[in-house]
């Protein structure tokens, strides 16, 4: 599969692939104004001249934002107490070791990755093999009546880039409810697995404090 224009991959080259850590997939406000998209890489490294994250919803730019934090304090191994933050909060250099982690990592920060597809399970399926719609992950186009969505009437297609960033939204606030049963799982009954409750930011209630980087 090659590029196209849209980020799209086309028929002709091989193995398919969406690495996070290289293409740009998280939206960001820049200081100067300009909206763009950055890699992991590039977020880290033009952290100073990056204003905020722009998602898709609010509780999206939530959940990029725990995922930046979560590769930032393993990178940096810290902070370990409240000196270490204030060493790293003055040092412009601070987020240096975040790419060599991220290439340590980058095998499991590859969208489409056959064994292991960042935020996903690969070889998932339901007994059936059924395939739901793209509604399931985009959180606000609702499943049933599309009421208040600019998405009429749904989700044909995404972008890999946008698609990622909706996993990454799905894993942090995924709604609570009956769902699908995978094959192998021991707790489906007729097909269905009964509610576990919601994805993990769903019971933060987050606020977050913005600077001006």
């Amino acid at each position: 599969m090659s590029e196209t224009p849209s980020g799209e991959l086309a028929a002709g080259s091989s193995p398919l692939s969406f690495d996070l850590t290289g293409r740009p997939w998280i939206g960001v406000l820049r200081c100067d104004g300009v909206q763009e998209e950055m890699s992991l890489r590039t977020v880290f490294a033009e952290a100073a001249k990056v204003r905020r994250l722009v998602g898709d919803l609010p509780t999206q730019e939530f959940a990029l934002l725990r995922l930046l934090l979560a590769i930032a304090h393993d990178a940096l191994d810290g902070p370990g107490d409240i000196d270490h933050w204030a060493d790293l909060w003055d040092d412009e250099e601070c987020f240096a070791p975040v790419d060599a982690y991220l290439t340590e990592h980058r095998h499991r920060l590859d969208l489409l990755d056959v064994k292991a597809p960042f935020f996903q399970v690969a070889g998932l399926r339901t007994g059936k093999g059924e395939v739901a719609s793209l509604n399931r992950i985009v959180a606000d186009v609702p499943n049933g009546e599309p009421f208040f969505t600019s998405r009429m009437p749904g989700v044909d297609h995404l972008g890999f880039a946008e698609a990622a960033r909706w996993v990454v939204h799905a894993q942090a606030f995924d709604t609570s409810g009956i769902k699908s049963g995978a094959e192998g799982d021991a707790r489906v009954k007729g097909g269905k697995v009964y509610p576990l409750g919601v994805g993990w930011s769903g019971n933060l209630g987050g606020v977050f404090a913005e600077g001006h980087t």
